[in-house]
């Protein structure tokens, strides 16, 4: 898209808070979130909002490691969504639970994932 909105990506492990994220960058609840199976996010989603003047377009990812669905359906499908939709991404945030004291190899094999969405 040629326009001046920024344009971000959210991704990470199900349920370490992804969309608390988003509706906390937005200010309001644009992203619905809770603690129940039914509120896991299962599809790519988009949320547009505008904050002090400045418009955000906030991509939300399935959540890796889940075992519903595989990492490599999750990248193909996040693939699909973008394409045509987001001709660049201005920031990619990795979330992830801050109650452990190491990054987990699995971590480290969903960042590298992320990569491939290029």
């Amino acid at each position: 898209s040629n326009d001046d909105s920024v344009h971000i990506l959210v991704i990470g492990k199900t349920r370490v808070g992804k969309s608390a994220l988003i509706n906390a960058i937005a200010g309001d609840k644009v992203a619905r979130e809770g603690q129940n199976t039914k509120d896991i996010t299962r599809e790519v989603s988009r949320y547009d909002f505008t904050v002090s003047d400045v418009t955000y377009v906030v991509w939300e990812a399935p959540g890796l490691q889940d075992i519903i669905e595989d990492d490599s359906v999750v990248i193909t499908n996040l693939k699909s969504a973008l394409q045509g939709e987001c001709d660049h991404l201005d920031l990619v945030m990795y979330c992830t639970l801050m109650n452990r004291e190491r990054f987990e190899q699995s971590e480290e094999i969903a960042i590298r994932h992320i990569t491939e969405v290029g």
